[in-house]
């Protein structure tokens, strides 16, 4: 490749959430919008990007798709600017307030990097292996520093989370029935209100169907290329 000097990333952590949002944010109707991909990827201006030869555009182009299209691993720890964010330890003691905006910023890949202030705190005390992270509080600061948060990192907690979210949604059936059961008030306001046990478990059952399936779409919407 001659007269030009840029790099090209070869691993997911080479690109940052804020990259990938900007590609994501493209007109893919565009005709210029693989220049301005490889423009936003490599940290490149698009001048330096249309003065390339046909076949060093082609190299790059075919370099980046591999890079996006790997596989991403869970990470429990990366860095930014020397401090290290380690994944919340333990997600049985997450608060409500983290719940709730889970909840709310994971519908919306332009939210990415919200969620990854809530999964991702700075790590405050470590020994024998186990971390503590800093207390969660909602700041838009710590929000746009995420936006520099390793694409494998933002990609393998989507992996986690979404694998997370099936297997509790696989148990609720189960918690419910049981909760009902032995709930006499439970079966009492039931019977009122002329509905069987089953029935209402199986209405439930419907509409934790209709999330998961709602959760899939969105898993599957973050992580496309």
């Amino acid at each position: 490749m001659k007269n030009i000097d840029i790099t090209i990333p070869t691993n997911l952590s080479d690109i940052t959430l804020d990259q990938y949002q900007r590609v994501q944010s493209l007109d893919l109707e565009r005709d210029d919008t693989a220049i301005k991909m490889i423009s936003i990827l490599c940290n490149t201006p698009e001048d330096v990007v249309r003065g390339m030869s046909i076949d060093d555009f082609n190299d790059i182009s075919n370099t980046v798709t591999k890079t996006i299209n790997k596989q991403a691993h869970f990470i429990t720890k990366f860095d930014i600017d020397g401090v290290t964010y380690g994944f919340i330890p333990n997600l049985d003691n997450i608060s409500i307030g983290e719940y709730i905006d889970l909840d709310t910023f994971i519908r919306d890949e332009k939210d990415l990097h919200k969620v990854m202030a809530v999964l991702y705190r700075p790590i405050v005390q470590e020994s024998f292996g186990k971390y503590r992270i800093d207390d969660y509080e909602p700041d838009l600061d710590k929000d746009e520093l995420m936006k520099r948060a390793p694409l494998d990192a933002v990609r393998g907690s989507m992996v986690f989370f979404w694998n997370l979210g099936n297997e509790l949604l696989n148990h609720i059936p189960h918690y419910l029935e049981d909760q009902i059961n032995n709930s006499t008030q439970y079966k009492q306001t039931l019977e009122k209100s002329g509905v069987g046990i089953q029935v209402y478990i199986d209405s439930l059952m419907k509409d934790l169907r209709t999330l998961q399936k709602s959760q899939h779409e969105t898993f599957t919407k973050h992580l496309r290329s």
